[in-house]
């Protein structure tokens, strides 16, 4: 069984969400020489990933404003890294790399589920993004049968 992740954190409209994906992967996977450099270390299971991002979305686009985690060194030892080392900047980077899909649940917890980014919220924002610009934004709420179908499966578990 694999454990629940820490959520990045995004902001939307004012407000503060959790983020259920990973839009800095994609960069790491689009500068594969940097993403060597900074090989972020995992330093808890419910954080496979090492790091943690902070996001916000304006001016129609999304923007990297921190990130920070454990790096390796070439002497062995790790070293914490924040925005400026990771991206040569300390203003707020926009989110060019990424593509995809921008998940923000919301609402009470109905169903916990113990893996990453599977627990089920009363709803949740997506967020369509292309090269960083927002196209479109749904908001997607779910009905009392299926409310009522999550909290049944969690008070049968416990």
């Amino acid at each position: 069984m694999m454990t629940a992740q820490i959520c990045d954190q995004i902001i939307w409209q004012g407000k503060r969400y959790s983020l259920y994906c990973e839009p800095f992967l994609q960069y790491q996977l689009q500068h594969k020489d940097k993403a060597r450099q900074f090989a972020f270390l995992h330093t808890t299971t419910a954080n496979w990933r090492g790091y943690r991002a902070r996001w916000e979305i304006k001016e129609d686009f999304l923007w990297l404003n921190a990130i920070s985690g454990w790096v390796w060194q070439e002497q062995g030892k790790p070293k914490y890294y924040r925005l400026p080392q990771v991206m040569g900047t300390r203003e707020p980077v926009k989110a060019t790399w990424f593509s995809g899909t921008l998940i923000l649940p919301f609402g009470p917890l109905l169903r916990y589920v113990h893996m990453p980014y599977a627990s089920q919220y009363a709803g949740e924002i997506r967020i369509k993004v292309v090269k960083g610009k927002i196209e479109q934004v749904n908001d997607k709420r779910l009905d009392t049968a299926m409310k009522q179908k999550c909290l049944s499966s969690t008070h049968q578990k416990q």
